[in-house]
C-alpha cells in the first residue's frame, strides 16, 4: 500500500486508479485521498461511474467519490453526489457536517427555491 500511495500522491495518480478499479479495490481510495488530490481523483471516479454497465458498480464508485469530497470537506461536491445518488441519509449527513461552515447558508438559499 506504500507504493500504491506513492502513486496516488504524484502526478500518476490516474494510473492508481485504473489499476484500483480493476482489481475491485474502489473504496480503499478514500484511505489515500487529501487536499491535493480528492479533485483529480474524483473527478476520475465519476467519469468512470458513468461508463459502467452495472448499476451497483455506477453506485459504489459515486459512493466511493461521495466519501473521498465528505472526508476533504468539499461539501459542495458531496451533496451533489448524495443528490445524484438519491440518498436522503447521506444529504441529511453534509448539512450536519457542514452546520458550522460557510455552506450551510448557501444550501439553504439554494434549496429553498427548489422546495414546494
Amino acid at each position: 500500500m506504500a507504493f500504491e500511495y506513492a502513486l496516488l500522491s504524484h502526478t500518476c495518480g490516474l494510473t492508481f486508479n485504473s489499476s484500483a478499479i480493476q482489481v475491485s479495490r474502489v473504496p480503499k481510495l478514500v484511505e489515500y485521498v487529501n487536499a491535493d488530490n480528492v479533485t483529480r481523483v474524483c473527478s476520475y471516479l465519476i467519469a468512470c461511474a458513468e461508463y459502467c454497465s452495472e448499476p451497483d458498480e455506477r453506485i459504489l464508485w459515486t459512493e466511493t467519490a461521495f466519501a473521498c469530497y465528505m472526508k476533504t470537506k468539499q461539501y459542495p461536491d458531496a451533496i451533489r453526489l448524495a443528490l445524484r445518488l438519491n440518498d436522503g441519509d447521506r444529504q441529511e449527513a453534509v448539512f450536519k457536517a457542514a452546520a458550522d461552515d460557510r455552506y450551510s447558508r448557501l444550501f439553504v438559499f439554494d434549496f429553498r427555491g427548489a422546495c414546494p
